[in-house]
C-alpha cells in the first residue's frame, strides 16, 4: 500500500512564458500584452477589447439539492459532484465550441467572454462585431435548449437564468504579489520591495538591453497570475440578469430597446451532439490543446496545463471532475466596494495591491485563494481555511482573523471593503468542461459558501460579518460588537429560508501579530536543521541551471524546474515540510510554487496532480527540463508546533 504524499510543483515562469508564447496571435506580447511589452512588465496588466460578449450562466437548485446528498457516504458525494459538472461542463462545451471561453466559475454561475479570436469572425469592422454578438446569442440559445431538454431531465429542481451583453471589455492580469526587486547594479544585494507597496515601473528599460552600473533593472519574485474581466459589457450583463426570470435568458438589444427574452420552448438550437463531443475530444488529444485554443488568452496559470479527461470506457464523456470531496471549510468573502464593475475610473495598480494583499494574508494563514472576480456583487476575493485538514475552531479563528487583518490593511490606504466569514460543510472540487479543458475549482454549500456571499452584500462599508456557526468557534477569541440588548441579531438573507444570527468581529483578543497561528502559519516551520538542509538541496537541484528554449538545442542559465514529492505516514509533518519548501523557492526569481496537499498526489485538490504536471513538462520541454525528487517524511524532521 502506497504511503500518503504531498507534493510541491516548481514550475520555472520562463517556461510558462514559452507556453504562453505558442497560444497568443502574432499581435500579442508573451503575456496576453498589446504587442512591445516586455515580460519583464509589472503587473498588472490591461488590455482594452474595443468589442466583446458576455454570456453570465446562473443555475440555482444546487444548494436546496444539498440536503438529497447529505449523506457523508462517497456515493452522495458523487452523485452531486456529477450532477454539478454535468451541467456545468457541458454549458461549457457549449460555449467553447462558438469560439467562447470560461473566465470565472463562480460557484453554480459561469461567467464567459467572445472576443474576435472567434474561428468565425473575420478580420475587423462590423462583421466581426456582429459575429463576435451571434456567437454569444447561439451559446445562450443552446445552453437554455440544452438546459430544458437534458439537465431538467436529470434534475427537474434545477433552474436557470442567464444574460448576454456586448460592449467594450477590460481583461486585468494581476499577480498575487507584486514583489519586484530593485538593483542599482547586477551585484547589488537590494532587497525586494515589501509586498503590498507598489512599485513604479512605467520607466523601466527593455530588460533585453544592457544594463550599465547605474542602470536599474526590474526581477519578478513571484508570479501567481489571476486574469479578472470588467467593463461595459460585463456592467451591462450584470444588470440584466438581475432584471430575468427563472427559465429565461436576456439579450441585450442596446440602450434604447428592451432586451430579447428567450425561453427553452423558443430557444432553438437544440443541443450539442454527441458526434460533436467525440470531435471536441480528437481535436483535445493533438499537441495544440497544451495552450489555449488558437489564441485564446484569456487564461490563469493553472490553464497552461490542460488535463485531458479521462474516462474508463475511453469514450468521452461531457465533463468529469478531477478531485471531489465534503469538507468542512470556512469561507471568506470580500468585495471591493471602490472598485467599479464598468471599469470606469478604475485603479489597476490599487486593485493588484488589494489582491495580493489578500492573498498574502489568506497564505500566511494557511488558507487557500479561490479566486477574485467581477459580477453582479463587484469586485470579489474567495478565500477558504480547513482544506489541510486543520481542526474546526482553526479554520473558524484562521478566517475571521484573515478578515480583521484585511479590514485593517485596507482602511490605511483608503480602500472599501465588505466582508463576509460563515463555516459548513461544503462540496469541492475541480472541474473540467465539455471541451476537455481545466474550468477552475468551485465550492458549494448553503452553509458557509452562500451564507458567506449573503453576509458579505449585508455588511456596513468597511467592517464583517459572520454566521453564528463561526461565533460559536471564536468567541473565546474574537471580540464581537452587537447591535441590540439581546447580543444578537438576526438577517433574512437571499436564498435561505431561515433568519440567520450574525455577528460583527472587532478585533482579536490578543495581540493579532503575535499569535502563535500567525506565527505557525507563516514561512519558518519549525524544522530540523538537518531536514531544511536535504529540502533547501533538493530546491537547488529543482532551480538550478540549463534547459535551454523548447525546441532549441541551446542551454540558458534558469531554473530546470520540477516536482518533488514528500512521502510518510499521517501526522509527519509532510505539510510543515511543504510550507518550508515553497517558501524558500519563491525567495528565488521567476519560480512559481504550485502546491498539492492531500492522501494521494493523483487526487490532491485544489490544485492540478503534481504527475500531471510533470508529465506535461517532460513531454513538451525535454527530460532535461524537468526533474522530479522524493523525500520521507519521519516523526523527528518536525518539531510540535
Amino acid at each position: 500500500m502506497s504511503r500518503p504524499e504531498d507534493a510541491a510543483i516548481f514550475v520555472p515562469w520562463r517556461l510558462l512564458e514559452n507556453l504562453e508564447k505558442r497560444a497568443h496571435r502574432d499581435d500579442l506580447g508573451s503575456s496576453g500584452a498589446p504587442k512591445g511589452a516586455t515580460s519583464a512588465e509589472p503587473p498588472p496588466r490591461v488590455m482594452k477589447l474595443r468589442m466583446a460578449a458576455v454570456f453570465i450562466a446562473d443555475i440555482s437548485g444546487f444548494s436546496r439539492l444539498e440536503n438529497v446528498f447529505e449523506g457523508a457516504t462517497n456515493l452522495g458525494v458523487d452523485t452531486f459532484s456529477s450532477l454539478l459538472n454535468s451541467v456545468l461542463g457541458g454549458i461549457e462545451a457549449v460555449v467553447w465550441s462558438l469560439g467562447g471561453c470560461v473566465v470565472h466559475i463562480a460557484g453554480d454561475a459561469l461567467i464567459c467572454v467572445f472576443t474576435g479570436d472567434s474561428d468565425d469572425a473575420s478580420d475587423d469592422g462590423d462583421d466581426a462585431e456582429h459575429a463576435i454578438m451571434e456567437a454569444a446569442e447561439e451559446a445562450a440559445r443552446r445552453t437554455i435548449g440544452a438546459f430544458e431538454s437534458v439537465f431538467k431531465k436529470m434534475e427537474s429542481r434545477l433552474e436557470i437564468h442567464g444574460a448576454v451583453s456586448w460592449g467594450s471589455l477590460d481583461v486585468i492580469r494581476l499577480a498575487s504579489q507584486q514583489a519586484w526587486a530593485s538593483r542599482a547594479s547586477a551585484d547589488d544585494d537590494t532587497d525586494p520591495v515589501e509586498d503590498g507597496d507598489v512599485h513604479d515601473s512605467a520607466n523601466s528599460d527593455d530588460p533585453g538591453s544592457p544594463k550599465s552600473p547605474t542602470q536599474t533593472s526590474q526581477t519578478p519574485v513571484d508570479h501567481r497570475y489571476q486574469v479578472t474581466v470588467c467593463g461595459e459589457a460585463l456592467s451591462l450583463c450584470v444588470d440584466l440578469l438581475k432584471r430575468t426570470k427563472a427559465g429565461e435568458i436576456s439579450l441585450y438589444r442596446g440602450p434604447i430597446l428592451p432586451p430579447e427574452i428567450i425561453k427553452a420552448g423558443d430557444a432553438g438550437g437544440g443541443f450539442v451532439t454527441e458526434e460533436e463531443l467525440k470531435q471536441w475530444a480528437d481535436r483535445s488529444r493533438r499537441g495544440s490543446q497544451v495552450v489555449r485554443d488558437e489564441g485564446r488568452w484569456l487564461s490563469h496559470v493553472p490553464d497552461f496545463f490542460h488535463v485531458r479527461v479521462p474516462t474508463s470506457n475511453g469514450h468521452f464523456n461531457v465533463s468529469e471532475v478531477l478531485t471531489s470531496s465534503k469538507m468542512h471549510l470556512c469561507t471568506l468573502f470580500v468585495n471591493f466596494v471602490n472598485f467599479p464593475v464598468d471599469g470606469i475610473g478604475l485603479d489597476p495598480e490599487l486593485l493588484n495591491w488589494a489582491y495580493s494583499k489578500s492573498c498574502r494574508e489568506t497564505r500566511e494563514l494557511g488558507g487557500h485563494v479561490d479566486t477574485l472576480l467581477c459580477d453582479d456583487k463587484g469586485f470579489v476575493f474567495k478565500a477558504f481555511f480547513g482544506l489541510a485538514g486543520s481542526s474546526v475552531h482553526e479554520s473558524e479563528l484562521r478566517g475571521v482573523m484573515c478578515a480583521l487583518k484585511l479590514l485593517a490593511a485596507f482602511k490605511k490606504r483608503g480602500i472599501t471593503t465588505k466582508m463576509g466569514v460563515a463555516s459548513g460543510e461544503s462540496f469541492v472540487g475541480e472541474m473540467v468542461g465539455g471541451s476537455g479543458k481545466y474550468v477552475g475549482f468551485t465550492m458549494m454549500s448553503s452553509s458557509g459558501v452562500t451564507l458567506a456571499a449573503r453576509l458579505m452584500t449585508k455588511a456596513d462599508p468597511g467592517a464583517a460579518l459572520v454566521s453564528s456557526s463561526v461565533y460559536k468557534q471564536t468567541q473565546g477569541s474574537i471580540l464581537y460588537k452587537f447591535e441590540n440588548t439581546a447580543g444578537t441579531r438576526t438577517m433574512r438573507l437571499k436564498g435561505i429560508s431561515k433568519p440567520q444570527f450574525v455577528f460583527k468581529p472587532v478585533a482579536h483578543t490578543g495581540d493579532l501579530e503575535g499569535s502563535p497561528m500567525v506565527r505557525n502559519a507563516g514561512a519558518a516551520p519549525r524544522i530540523r536543521i538537518e531536514t531544511r538542509s536535504r529540502l533547501d538541496e533538493m530546491i537547488e537541484r529543482l532551480a538550478g541551471s540549463g534547459g535551454g528554449s523548447p525546441g532549441s538545442n541551446e542551454s540558458s542559465p534558469g531554473p530546470l524546474g520540477g516536482v518533488f514529492v514528500i512521502s510518510g505516514d499521517a501526522g509527519m509533518g509532510k505539510s510543515t515540510m511543504l510550507s518550508y519548501a515553497q517558501s524558500a523557492a519563491e525567495r528565488l526569481d521567476g519560480i512559481l510554487v504550485i502546491s498539492v496537499q492531500g492522501s494521494s498526489v493523483n487526487v490532491a485538490g485544489p490544485m492540478h496532480g503534481a504527475r500531471t504536471v510533470l508529465s506535461t513538462m517532460l513531454k513538451h520541454f525535454g527530460g532535461a527540463a524537468a526533474a522530479a525528487h522524493a523525500i520521507d517524511a519521519t516523526p523527528e524532521d518536525v518539531s510540535a508546533i
